[in-house]
């Protein structure tokens, strides 16, 4: 991807299957695209270890988001920001990785 797209910045995460319209695709690659024209600005954190009990690696990723904005990200205004985590499935670890974010922004 990255020798392709020179310059994107690339991230993605390994899956047990993608699902795209109710469907199962196998042996396929799903692929979102962002143009410059609409995000103003990227940040990009990576979390390693999420199988483990990792809240400080998430804290640790929220915090900078919070200094690279310049602003908490629990008080950014959902209609100019937007976030998407991308977890690998075969981890297990959704569940707890949602808690540790309920934890954090505790709406």
């Amino acid at each position: 991807m990255t020798e392709n797209f020179k310059h994107a910045q690339v991230f993605g995460c390994s899956t047990a299957g993608e699902l795209v319209t109710g469907h199962m695709l196998e042996n396929a690659v799903v692929v979102m695209a962002f143009s410059d024209a609409v995000l103003e600005d990227l940040k990009i954190e990576l979390v390693q270890n999420i199988s483990q009990d990792n809240a400080n690696g998430v804290e640790q990723a929220f915090a900078s988001f919070d200094k690279h904005f310049n602003e908490p990200t629990k008080d950014m205004d959902f209609t100019k920001y937007v976030g998407l985590i991308l977890i690998d499935g075969l981890s297990m670890a959704e569940e707890r990785t949602g808690c540790d974010l309920y934890r954090r922004f505790c709406w």
